[in-house]
């Protein structure tokens, strides 16, 4: 995976967060859309809705580097017993729950971000599996660019390919 993709997604969300921008200045425009009731009431919940949908891009994004370097982290051993393991490895991988990932992560880097990204993560599922009514929403990430920032910082760290203890 290339850490390149954060930066794509950033750009994607400072585009739709420019358009919105756009359509709450230009009245007519926001008139058309509006009187349209099926599409959405208000410019300002959709785009919180918006944000939602690039939170889960950016933390699915995360995810994949995390996976890809456990992978690349097993694989790099040479016996027969290290090459027997990593077929394991590399097929269980998927189900590693996040969050031990991310547990290790905290003696690498600065534990309270993980922490964040940890909140990040539950806000995220909150939203991917339909935000029960009835569920409390988990605190949800103050500024998009701080979900940004905190989540590249980490990526950065877990792309260099050269954590050591």
């Amino acid at each position: 995976m290339d850490i390149r993709i954060f930066d794509e997604i950033q750009k994607r969300y400072d585009l739709t967060e420019s358009l919105f921008k756009l359509l709450r200045k230009n009245t007519a425009v926001r008139e058309e859309i509006l009187w349209k009731r099926e599409h959405f009431s208000d410019t300002d919940e959709a785009l919180e809705f918006i944000r939602d949908l690039f939170i889960i891009d950016f933390f699915a994004a995360f995810e994949r580097l995390l996976r890809d370097r456990l992978s690349a982290s097993v694989v790099s051993q040479d016996d027969e017993l290290s090459q027997r393991l990593s077929e394991i490895i590399l097929r269980e991988s998927e189900y590693i729950k996040i969050e031990y990932l991310l547990d290790i992560l905290k003696n690498f880097t600065d534990p309270q971000r993980v922490g964040l990204i940890k909140q990040i993560k539950r806000y995220r599922d909150w939203i991917a599996h339909g935000r029960k009514p009835l569920s409390q929403s988990p605190a949800k990430p103050v500024d998009i660019y701080i979900v940004f920032e905190a989540i590249r910082l980490v990526a950065v760290l877990v792309d260099t390919q050269s954590v050591e203890r």
